[in-house]
């Protein structure tokens, strides 16, 4: 038997013409053109023709008959089209919210945006949140900054302290009385403790006749007679949001804190590391940007599988008059804020959605906030 039969015999088996040459020591190339020469000196049998072969004025042709098609079960064909009436797992809606949650931070005040903190105002006086949570970086404290920066910028610090107050009182103003606030510190509220303590550390936790800490923000810009609860845990010098010394819990697997990582990406991924780090969703400011991240983990080996969100507020300062950042590095940044929906006590009875700046007016829900001219 020739080489060729052989090859054949092989490919018959079902063999690839790599695995011919391997057992026949040749190139896949060889086997394949030997193969070709098996099939034009040996052609593969063909069905004949119920017809018979034809004669034409050249000679005699063999009519070749198409193999014979697959039973009709086995050809694809559309569908038979169904009508559907009822679906047993279609369940009820629920409706309700128990509490609404807004989550907003750096303001940065006096370098808040006047158009989308306006907006602010007219969202919390329209939808009366029973909680807000400002996240931190609520005031910039520029005369203390430890950065290079521009001398004009800013207010002087006792302005920059009534100035804010006043923002802080028009929140209220806004929300109600019946509305909880909560301030949380984040870099920029650290500046002034990290500036005391380095200047004039005989002073960190000087105290008056009251107890209340006499250089502490919260006394500066008397939170108290606001009604403005600080979220800071005592008896540290440096204040700000590293591992969590100011945070507030929204839910029993929500907290809001500040942040201190900031990732190009934006968008809830500058809060992650948080995340991991809290075992717990957590929802926070620092890199300016707007959106969320989901995280999964369990689901199988027995392990019970649970969600954590990373959620970034946006923001509520200016977008390109900071002046301690290049134009390009503000492009990903978004105005506006978080608002929770809680409807339970329980883990996981909540959703996160955002309040978003359009260029001219704060949109949720369908819902569109712009503040009113004021003529001067």
């Amino acid at each position: 038997m020739s080489l060729e039969h052989d090859i054949h015999k092989l490919r018959q088996q079902g063999l690839s013409f790599s695995l011919i040459g391997q057992r026949m020591s040749l190139s896949k190339d060889v086997v394949q053109k030997k193969y070709q020469k098996f099939l034009l000196t040996n052609p593969l049998p063909q069905t004949p023709s119920p017809e018979g072969d034809r004669l034409f004025s050249g000679g005699l042709v063999k009519k070749i008959t198409p193999p014979t098609p697959p039973v009709d079960t086995e050809y694809i064909r559309p569908v038979e089209p169904v009508k559907i009436d009822y679906i047993p797992r279609i369940g009820d809606r629920s409706d309700g919210t128990n509490e609404l949650v807004v989550a907003a931070g750096d303001f940065q005040f006096p370098f808040e945006d006047p158009e989308v903190y306006a907006s602010f105002l007219t969202f919390i006086a329209h939808e009366r949140p029973d909680r807000i949570v400002l996240t931190g970086d609520i005031l910039d404290l520029t005369a203390v900054s430890a950065y290079d920066k521009d001398p004009r910028l800013g207010m002087p610090m006792q302005e920059e302290l009534a100035h804010t107050h006043r923002r802080l009182a028009e929140i209220r103003a806004s929300a109600g009385e019946e509305a909880q606030i909560f301030f949380l510190y984040g870099n920029h509220e650290a500046r002034l403790s990290k500036w005391i303590a380095k200047r004039a550390p005989e002073l960190v936790g000087m105290t008056d006749a009251d107890g209340r800490e006499v250089l502490s923000l919260a006394n500066l810009l008397r939170l108290d007679a606001l009604k403005i609860q600080p979220c800071l845990s005592e008896g540290l010098a440096f204040s700000g949001p590293e591992h969590f010394r100011s945070y507030y819990q929204i839910a029993p697997d929500l907290i809001a804190t500040h942040g201190t990582y900031s990732r190009s990406t934006g968008g809830g991924a500058s809060i992650i590391p948080i995340v991991d780090a809290a075992g717990v969703s957590v929802v926070g400011g620092h890199d300016h940007s707007q959106g969320v991240a989901f995280r999964t983990v369990g689901g199988f080996a027995g392990i019970e599988e649970r969600r954590t969100a990373a959620i970034s507020t946006g923001m509520m300062c200016r977008r390109t008059e900071l002046g301690y950042l290049a134009q390009h590095q503000v492009s990903r940044w978004s105005a506006g804020f978080a608002v929770i929906d809680l409807w339970g006590e329980e883990a996981g009875q909540w959703q996160v959605d955002f309040a978003s700046w359009t260029g001219s007016e704060l949109a949720w829900r369908g819902r569109r906030y712009s503040p009113k001219s004021v003529v001067k």
